[in-house]
């Protein structure tokens, strides 16, 4: 129990630390995704809906092989949603008060039919792990809420020590993620790790793999068992029958060692494979369920495909393309990034400006989750490649500094009927001063003494600079679009670009313009 405890915690504390530093090498040779690397639902469910095989995700064929052979300690020793639902249980536990009923077996199901569900629709082309994999749910629950809001929490301190405030970041859907983890640690007070026994769907991957690999370690329990059901009681898992405390569900066992430790007869151990194992009854799926949870799948996958807004990167004429549809630098063309995306939210926690935010429903089930490059938030640093460094699916493209100006997000466009110079004829020089590229013109029209900022969409790189400075409260006078987006799977972008007439080179590198370097100034405007 000690040792289980003293793991918990040490990998609880290095997931926390590795999310906090994100991007910065706190660890040298540790990837900063290392622990998302290490689930293998999240995994085998991108890897089927991308159609590939993802090596980055090698580091959870390790947790699988250590499953076969010693039963699911990655559950009770490595988790960290695991670990915070232990933590959570103690410190929910009531002493002296009676005790909800827990849920009935049948409910183990879940986790199965989950699974089922996953896999069905991963097979399509949609990817749902994340809604229930724990290393796409533990980063979001501390990166996307808990930290924003310790944060928060602390900004007195830093204001009466520094002088100054702190801009803590700030995501959206935040009431979501809220009463979603509320859900998730109520449901402890009917069940110890109740989202790991009904609900996890990586759990019911290493419980498969325990029962097909057997395992090296198993429970058993001697002769010197009075059947006084403590270890029944105490499980957290439930993996003991109360009528048959010698029997164990291997299935639903996470090595824990709890039966051994609180067993008053000391008559359970751990030590070395049981000759005959005695496994209680395994909860099956009956026919009626399975078809039903396949149609489920093919019913998401097909709300996937008809809906108004569920844009694949396939658009004809007519076919409406959001204008939210965003992404950061380096995304994979949109089929292939939504298939491998795990919404973990790492990208969103390492982006030093807090333009990386969550997708909600309006663009779709299907992007649900996934990251947008939001520049009213924040813009797109040019000395910045946190998000793909730390993408841990390849979702994102890891891209180096001379290349990532070259992964065209989209292009600015100028709203006239918001502009102070279109407008009101106000001098105005934010949106010119503003672009790192050198991309905006101010052209002045007859009659007027204002320049106009118009957009050269050769040289705009979508990086939102422009969007972001603009005085112009609410809806900004100039925003980004996914015009023009370069997302490749493969191949350099700079290659691509100078192939599509693109020019972004960076204003400090680039030689003095000339004065006819602006081509789109309409007739009548003068540069």
């Amino acid at each position: 129990m000690t040792l289980r405890r003293a793991c918990q915690a040490l990998s609880l504390a290095l997931f926390l630390a590795l999310l906090w530093a994100t991007a910065w090498p706190l660890v040298p040779g540790l990837p900063a995704d290392i622990f998302v690397r290490l689930d293998p639902g999240l995994f085998l469910a991108a890897s089927l809906a991308g159609k590939a095989l993802l090596w980055v995700g090698l580091p959870a064929l390790a947790v699988l092989a250590a499953t076969a052979l010693l039963g699911r300690v990655f559950c009770s020793h490595v988790c960290p949603l695991g670990t915070t639902l232990d933590a959570a249980h103690w410190a929910m536990r009531q002493r002296g008060r009676r005790k909800p009923a827990a849920p009935p077996e049948s409910w183990r199901k879940g986790k199965y039919l989950f699974l089922l569900l996953v896999l069905v629709a991963a097979v399509w082309g949609l990817n749902l792990a994340f809604w229930g994999a724990p290393l796409s749910l533990a980063p979001r629950l501390y990166g996307l809420v808990l930290f924003p809001a310790v944060r928060e929490l602390l900004d007195p301190a830093a204001v009466a020590l520094l002088g100054v405030p702190t801009a803590g970041p700030r995501f959206a859907l935040t009431l979501f993620h809220l009463l979603f983890f509320t859900g998730l640690f109520a449901a402890l007070r009917w069940a110890p790790r109740f989202w790991c026994r009904y609900v996890c769907p990586t759990g019911a991957v290493l419980a498969l793999t325990t029962w097909a690999g057997r395992g090296l370690h198993r429970r058993r329990v001697s002769d010197a068992c009075t059947e006084c059901g403590t270890c029944a009681r105490r499980c957290p898992m439930g993996a003991i029958p109360a009528d048959a405390p010698a029997l164990t569900r291997e299935r639903e066992c996470i090595g824990c060692r709890t039966c051994a430790a609180v067993c008053p007869e000391q008559a359970v151990s751990f030590a070395g494979r049981a000759a005959e194992p005695r496994p209680a009854p395994a909860v099956d799926l009956s026919r009626r369920e399975a078809v039903g949870t396949v149609a489920v799948g093919l019913g998401m996958v097909a709300a996937t495909r008809v809906g108004l807004y569920e844009f694949r990167g396939k658009a004809a004429v007519g076919e409406p393309m959001p204008e939210a549809l965003v992404r950061p630098p380096g995304a994979l063309p949109e089929a292939e990034f939504l298939a491998l995306c795990l919404r973990c939210g790492l990208c969103m926690k390492a982006c030093p400006s807090n333009m990386l935010q969550p997708a909600g429903l309006g663009l779709g089930l299907a992007a649900l989750l996934s990251p947008l490059a939001v520049s009213r938030r924040g813009a797109c640093e040019p000395l910045c490649a946190a998000c793909g460094a730390v993408c841990p699916s390849g979702a994102l493209r890891l891209l180096d500094l001379k290349e990532k100006p070259w992964a065209k997000l989209g292009t600015a466009v100028v709203r006239p009927e918001k502009c102070l110079a279109f407008e009101q004829d106000l001098s105005c020089l934010v949106c010119d001063e503003a672009c790192p590229y050198d991309a905006i013109s101010l052209v002045r029209r007859p009659g007027t003494k204002a320049g106009v900022p118009l957009v050269d969409e050769k040289r705009c790189s979508g990086c939102g600079f422009c969007e972001n400075k603009c005085p112009v409260k609410a809806a900004p006078a100039i925003f980004v679009t996914p015009l023009g987006a370069q997302r490749l799977a493969a191949g350099s972008f700079e290659a691509a670009g100078r192939a599509a007439g693109l020019d972004i080179v960076r204003a400090s590198e680039r030689t003095p313009p000339t004065p006819e370097r602006f081509e789109g100034a309409p007739p009548g405007f003068e540069q």
